[in-house]
């Protein structure tokens, strides 16, 4: 079978990353080949279920996009080693990020503020219990942002509330940048800090998005990981055993995930929808997030590929985030309310598999197959670019390196690969708001290093 196919040939392309790589298994195609490996395991097991196996349409698409990503990935890297090949890695010790006791408790009033805010706001929706309330607004949100609905103000958050919150969200993420430093340049981290993780997950599932506390834990990851390396000098590599602790804490997220991350968001019945037996309906909650967009993309390749959906601007699927920010700003209402095959439900073999398509699906629609080549290859020359720019760059004078912030955060359209599209999604109203938050924290919260005479 064909599913079979294209996992062997991931595998292969996975150990040519390994090599190439140094053995670093958290590169970006190592950790692109990964994504889909898992993805294509959780097909396999359902493979009787679903009645799943893929045409040559999308072992194409999922080829292609995957070299052309090594191709750019690759070429960059080779490109910023000549560029920096004069350079000597440096392996500085007194990197330290300053806030000082007075400014941090400010920042955790602010936090404090917005939780209160959230919480106000939530309550005063309509619904029977917190939970419910949660899933009105979320659906409201998600609905405004897509540009239809006319009837959902009383379901909404203050825009100012949900700035307030990105604000806080930005933040988390430099201070958790500053507890990286802290923990592998001067081995500890103060316990005050844990209160501004709680908040802003707190604040988080009020709004009902698991996913932004899923990036918030990759971006730590994967920053805490490279911070690891240039401690060693990049000379370092993880060991078997903490690999294997890696894989133990992913599987306990993931099924946190599947479960109290669906309590805690008002959608607990879904724990309910497949079986009794809660092992069973948390494997199939995974199977759903994980295998089923692969099955989604091939379904879409084989009934709808092709079909003329007369979008307003050309590529819209793949930027429509974008689109629809700049519309509503300057009028256009026609490039607001768009119907998009990649974003709808479908039903095959009588099971409800979701609406996303992998990340590949959305340069389908728009751009055919030339479009996964092309936006592939820049996707992974973004990628080379940043980590040899970490790798050979220089902080600034607040000892903050935000090629490798940006790089960390976005990092999740690797490991979500074989979920949606976040790459160029993430060039939104939410990422200028992002960056926008972390220029405005590092000025009024982060002192100078003094230097050392």
């Amino acid at each position: 079978m064909l599913l079979y196919v294209l996992l062997f040939s991931i595998i292969f392309l996975w150990i040519i990353a390994y090599a190439l790589d140094k053995k670093d298994i958290l590169s970006p195609p190592c950790i692109l080949c990964s994504s889909f490996i898992i993805a294509i395991v959780f097909g396999i097991y359902n493979i009787k279920e679903w009645n799943f196996n893929i045409g040559e349409r999308t072992f194409m698409v999922v080829i292609i996009g995957i070299v052309s990503f090594f191709i750019g990935y690759y070429l960059l890297s080779y490109y910023m080693r000549i560029k920096y090949k004069n350079v000597l890695l440096e392996n500085k010790t007194d990197i330290k990020i300053i806030i000082t006791d007075k400014k941090l408790y400010l920042f955790i009033f602010i936090e404090l503020v917005t939780f209160i805010l959230i919480y106000l706001s939530i309550n005063n929706i309509p619904g029977d219990s917190l939970g419910e309330k949660i899933l009105a607004s979320r659906i409201a949100s998600s609905t405004a942002a897509m540009g239809t609905g006319n009837d959902i103000e009383e379901y909404r958050i203050n825009p100012m509330i949900y700035t307030l919150y990105w604000f806080c969200y930005a933040s988390t993420i430099m201070i958790i940048y500053k507890c990286a430093i802290d923990y592998f340049f001067h081995g500890h981290i103060e316990k005050k800090f844990f209160i501004i993780f709680s908040l802003i997950i707190a604040m988080t599932l009020l709004l009902g998005t698991r996913g932004s506390i899923i990036y918030l834990i990759i971006t730590a990851f994967i920053m805490s990981y490279i911070l690891w390396l240039k401690k060693y000098n990049w000379k370092k590599r993880l060991s078997k055993k903490n690999i294997m602790k890696g894989i133990s804490i992913i599987i306990l997220i993931v099924m946190l995930f599947a479960t109290v991350g669906l309590i805690a968001i008002g959608r607990e019945d879904q724990l309910n929808s497949f079986s009794n037996n809660l092992l069973e309906n948390v494997l199939f909650q995974l199977s759903i997030y994980i295998g089923a967009p692969l099955k989604l993309m091939d379904l879409y390749l084989y009934t709808d590929y092709g079909i003329d959906e007369n979008f307003p601007i050309p590529g819209y699927a793949t930027f429509g985030q974008f689109y629809r920010f700049i519309a509503r700003r300057i009028g256009f209402d026609n490039w607001i309310d768009v119907n998009i095959l990649s974003i709808e439900f479908r039903i095959d073999n009588t099971i409800m598999l979701g609406n996303v398509y992998t990340m590949f699906m959305k340069y389908v629609e728009d751009f055919g197959f030339v479009g996964v080549f092309v936006l592939c290859l820049i996707m992974g020359a973004f990628f080379g670019y940043m980590y040899k720019k970490i790798k050979y760059g220089q902080v600034n004078r607040k000892n903050i390196d935000m090629h490798l912030i940006i790089y960390s955060y976005m990092y999740k359209a690797l490991i979500l690969a074989f979920f949606a599209e976040y790459f160029y999604a993430s060039v939104d109203w939410n990422f200028i708001r992002i960056l926008i938050s972390l220029k405005i924290f590092e000025f009024i919260f982060i002192e100078y290093q003094k230097k050392q005479i």
